[in-house]
C-alpha cells in the first residue's frame, strides 16, 4: 500500500445547505512525492497537473455524506497553476442509494 496525502475542506451540502467537512485521502501526486500532507483550497499542491479532479485515487470517486441530512453527494476539485482553486459539491442521490 502506497503513501497518500489528504484533502481537507468545508463544503456546503447541495441538498440542505449545511456545512459539512471532508478529510479525504488522495493519491494525485506521483509515488515518492506523497508525504501525508494536508491540502486545502488556496494551497500549492506540487507535482499535480492542472485540471478538475473527481477521483481520490485510481477508481475511488470523491464522495461525501452530509452529517445533517444524510444525503450522499459528489465533489470535484479544481487545480489551476498548481494551486487548489475550488472544491464544489453536487447532488448525486439520496442516503438510501448505494
Amino acid at each position: 500500500m502506497g503513501m497518500f496525502d489528504y484533502l481537507y475542506a468545508s463544503l456546503k451540502c447541495p441538498y440542505c445547505g449545511s456545512i459539512t467537512t471532508i478529510n479525504e485521502q488522495i493519491k494525485w501526486r506521483p509515488y515518492g512525492h506523497r508525504e501525508l500532507k494536508t491540502f486545502e483550497v488556496g494551497d500549492e499542491i506540487p507535482s499535480v497537473e492542472d485540471g478538475i479532479y473527481t477521483k481520490a485515487s485510481g477508481a475511488r470517486d470523491l464522495i461525501g455524506f452530509c452529517a445533517k441530512c444524510g444525503n450522499k453527494y459528489s465533489y470535484s476539485v479544481s487545480v489551476r497553476n498548481g494551486i487548489i482553486h475550488n472544491i464544489s459539491a453536487k447532488q448525486i442521490g439520496d442516503k438510501n442509494d448505494s
